[in-house]
This record gives C-alpha cells, sequence and structure tokens, in this order.
C-alpha cells in the first residue's frame, strides 16, 4: 500500500523538474490513475499561492535527492514532442519514484511524522481520500 501511495506524490516532484502545463497534466493524470483512491494537487509539493519553484517541505526533501540531475533544463532543451514524452517515460519517471522512494521509505518530517503515514493516512497537504 505505501508502495503504490509513494507514486501518488511522484506528480509533486515532477512539477519541480518539469515546468509545462501539458507535462503536469501528464503526471497528474497518472498518478490519480495509480491511486484511484486519493486525489492530488501540485501541494503535495509546493506552497499553495507561491509560485512552482517554491517547495514545502516535503517538495524539498524530494528535490534534495535530484537536484544535480538537471531535469528542468534538459526537458526545457527538447524540443521534439515524441522526445519529451520519451524523456519523461525512461529517464525522469524512473528517476522520481526511486526518489520518492528514499524519501518516503527512510525520512520524516521536521515534526517527526514518516512521511509514508501522512501519504498512507493522505494527511500530507495536496493529497486527499477521492469520495465516491
Amino acid at each position: 500500500m505505501v508502495r503504490r501511495c509513494l507514486l501518488v506524490v511522484a506528480f509533486g516532484w515532477l512539477s519541480l523538474s518539469v515546468t509545462t502545463a501539458g507535462a503536469h497534466t501528464e503526471i497528474k493524470n497518472m498518478f490519480e490513475k495509480e491511486n484511484p483512491h486519493l486525489k492530488v494537487t501540485c501541494n503535495a509539493c509546493h506552497v499553495q499561492g507561491k509560485g512552482k519553484e517554491v517547495r514545502n517541505e516535503f517538495g524539498e526533501a524530494i528535490h534534495a535527492k535530484v537536484a544535480d540531475q538537471d531535469f528542468s533544463k534538459k526537458f526545457k532543451d527538447i524540443k521534439d514532442k515524441a522526445e519529451k514524452k520519451k524523456f519523461m517515460d525512461e529517464t525522469i519517471l524512473p528517476a522520481v519514484k526511486k526518489s520518492i522512494s528514499e524519501v518516503v521509505d527512510k525520512e520524516s518530517n521536521k515534526a517527526g511524522e514518516k512521511w509514508a503515514d501522512l501519504i498512507k493516512n493522505a494527511t500530507l497537504p495536496g493529497v486527499t481520500p477521492k469520495k465516491d
């Protein structure tokens, strides 16, 4: 269950690295499909009402694991739509899943709450249970 919930927040991390609206939509849809019981917003990793460069505590933890990979610049530099998708699917998504797994499995927030518990219980900002 926790592993599956990890995917929920991956879109948030990707929004740290990918700045186009289309990419955000693709990521959000992917994680909601992977986790049909949860609804995810950008606030899983970002501070509500601030620019996408402003991350919350969880977003900062995820970003710290991948900041040196400069996905945002690389993604922006790709002009071909098919190549962007390939880069997303083959490079960004696997790295995101690994980074989130590391943070969620091993780390806690400043209050001592495990990220895995916050995701599992849908108490991470920006993550809520879907209503049937």
